[in-house]
């Protein structure tokens, strides 16, 4: 039974938050207010999903290494992301909240990768022009 649709708030300190976006909701005003920048960026990921950050966060806020974990784990690998982002998804006319079927499983993995990152000894394995990251390597 499908009880809602949720973006997936990913903090640089390795948060997770589920913001409910309901389908009436102004969902530009919403990532707005959640990623805290006036301008987004938004990458579309496969799957229909959408990944938006602060269009400044590039120069002005360190890597969100859980973001980037997500959307590498979801097919867009290279690409790092800066500051708060938020995970959400296309509909074909427009961007909107996440099935909360498929959340959990996005959520699920999340929480893995945020323990993983958040682990003693973790670092990123460095290859060619992007970033892998692998726990404990």
């Amino acid at each position: 039974m499908n009880t809602g649709h949720y973006g997936l708030r990913l903090g640089v300190d390795h948060s997770i938050h589920r913001i409910r976006i309901a389908a009436t909701d102004d969902t530009s005003a919403i990532l707005t207010r959640e990623i805290g920048a006036p301008l987004l960026d938004h990458a579309m990921i496969p799957g229909r999903f959408v990944l938006s950050v602060g269009d400044d966060s590039l120069h002005t806020a360190p890597i969100n290494a859980l973001a980037t974990l997500i959307a590498q784990w979801l097919g867009l690998i290279d690409q790092r992301y800066h500051g708060t982002a938020m995970l959400t998804f296309y509909d074909d006319t427009r961007v909107t909240g996440i099935a909360e079927h498929q959340l959990a499983v996005i959520e699920t993995i999340a929480r893995r990768f945020a323990t993983d990152i958040g682990a003693p000894g973790y670092r990123p394995l460095r290859l060619a022009l992007r970033t892998v990251i692998l726990p404990g390597a």
